[in-house]
Formats: C-alpha cells, structure tokens, sequence
C-alpha cells in the first residue's frame, strides 16, 4: 500500500510539472493565435496519440538493442525513453544523447559500455528512416523511381545490418586512436553477443514506425 500511495505522489506531482509547463507555454505563446484558430480537439488527440506511440516504438527499439539478458521489463524502458526525450528536448543539441547512458544504467540493468553503443546505433538509424521519409517524399514530387529505390534498397539493407555498420565503425575508431582509456572503453562498446534475424527485423520495423508516429503528431499539430 505504501509503495502504491508513494506511486501516484509521484504520478500526482508528474502531471502536476506537466500542467505547470504546458499553462507557462501557452502564457508566454501569442494567445490570440489559438483564439482565432478554430481547434479541433480530435486532432489533438491525434497528435497526443502520435506523440505517445512514438515514445513507445522508441521504448521497444531500445529494449530490442540491449543485450539479450538485460532488457527486462517493457515499462522500464518507457520510462526511459520518455525520460530521454524529455532531457533531449530541454538540453542543448547532443546533450540528451550524451546523458542517456547515465540514465539507461539508472532506469535498467544495461551499462554504461552497452548503452552507449545502443544510442549509437538508434541515432544511426533515425538518420536511415528519415532518409527513407525523404526518398519517399521525393518520389511523390520527382517520380524518380530508379533512383529512389535504389536509395531505398540501400537505407533498408543498412537499417538491417546497422549492427555490424556500427561495429565496424568502433573498431575503425580504436584503429585509429592510440593505445588508452578511450580505447579501451571503443574496445569494450565493441563487445556485443551474436544478434538474431528477429531482432535485426524488429528493429528496423521499430525504428520506422517511430518516425512515423512522430511525423504524423508534427503533421497534425501544424
């Protein structure tokens, strides 16, 4: 009972920062912009929606790059997750990213090494998906077809293998640094167990739908 009441204190002063960040928003917004607009609360709904599914893709493609026997509960990396685009979106540009191995070890049982790693590899692929959005969008403007699946054809092979394409950037990187902490630290990252055909699928299909969960929410928002 006293872990529970100590649950919904949190969840109670959560919502409470919410509301306080959202009214302060809006005070220091021009007004007069949402009066004379006609809002339709489905599409903010729509857009809330978005933004949430796209918190919990993000989730499930960090559980799906930890280390096998480290990934543990689902709710635990959505909290995560949540956590790391809130840090994101406050900090300066790369200082969420920077933070997120500290907050991984916090919220999970991943290390620092492996989280590091995994962050590597998530941005990597946000960059391949939204090179796919853009050969997409591309397409519908230029009916460049050859050369957009081609582009295409390549962003999909990279999202598969993106494992081996980071491993082999790491060891790239301890080639060229000299003998020391920093490569012994590449050295470690580079340690990973073999990753099944599954996860290599689910990733790639993670990091899709994520983008496009969040692309949705930003098209109904503006």
């Amino acid at each position: 009972i006293l872990a529970m009441h100590i649950k919904f204190r949190k969840l109670f002063a959560a919502s409470g920062i919410s509301v306080v960040l959202i009214a302060g928003l809006l005070w220091a917004a021009d007004w007069s912009l949402f009066v004379d607009t006609q809002l339709r609360l489905s599409l903010v709904f729509v857009a809330m929606g978005s933004y949430f599914c796209g918190v919990g893709f993000r989730a499930a493609s960090l559980r799906t790059l930890a280390p096998v026997g480290l990934r543990g509960a689902w709710r635990d990396w959505f909290r995560l997750a949540a956590r790391h685009q809130f840090v994101f979106s406050l900090m300066p540009s790369g200082m969420g990213d920077i933070g997120f191995p500290f907050l991984a070890k916090h919220y999970t049982a991943v290390q620092i090494a492996d989280a590091v790693r995994m962050i590597a590899q998530f941005r990597l692929r946000d960059a391949f998906v939204l090179i796919l959005f853009a050969v997409v969008g591309l397409v519908l403007q230029t009916f460049s077809y050859t050369y957009a699946l081609v582009i295409l054809a390549v962003s999909l092979a990279l999202l598969y293998w993106m494992d081996d394409f980071v491993l082999v950037c790491l060891r790239g990187a301890t080639r060229l640094l000299s003998a020391g902490r920093i490569t012994a630290f590449l050295q470690l990252c580079d340690a990973r167990e073999d990753v099944a055909g599954s996860d290599r699928a689910l990733r790639m299909c993670f990091s899709i739908a994520t983008w496009a969960f969040v692309t949705t929410g930003m098209y109904y928002c503006f």
